[in-house]
């Protein structure tokens, strides 16, 4: 088996490749968190992912963007699925899932945007 490109340019989109940045977050998260499960947000009710990522955030690009993250990590395979309620903040419904509470959310958060994990 070849070298999984990711390592190089990351910015294949090959099983490989998939498995490996899945691998890397799962033992990042291990590393400084004590977990190997991220969640995924879910609102109440139907509605359109664009609605679901504006309404679980308080509008604020930063949330938002983090609220997109979840998705795209989900889609890897690293979901604890959490219901949030519309007008929700990303960090409220991260301290239902982890009982330190605010401190653990903000480190959580503060993750992501260290492993640059988006989505388009």
């Amino acid at each position: 088996m070849s070298e999984c490109c990711c390592r190089r340019c990351g910015e294949c989109d090959c099983k490989t490749s998939e498995n490996c940045r899945r691998e890397a977050i799962l033992n990042a998260l291990e590393h400084n968190f004590s977990m190997r499960i991220l969640m995924c947000l879910e609102v109440s009710g139907p509605c359109t992912f664009k609605e679901m990522a504006t309404v679980v955030t308080d509008g604020r690009k930063t949330e938002r963007m983090v609220f997109l993250r979840f998705h795209k990590l989900a889609e890897i395979g690293l979901v604890q699925t959490v219901r949030a309620h519309p007008g929700q903040s990303g960090a409220k419904v991260l301290r239902q899932l982890t009982p330190e509470g605010h401190r653990v959310a903000k480190r959580l958060l503060a993750f992501f945007e260290e492993m640059g994990e988006g989505c388009e």
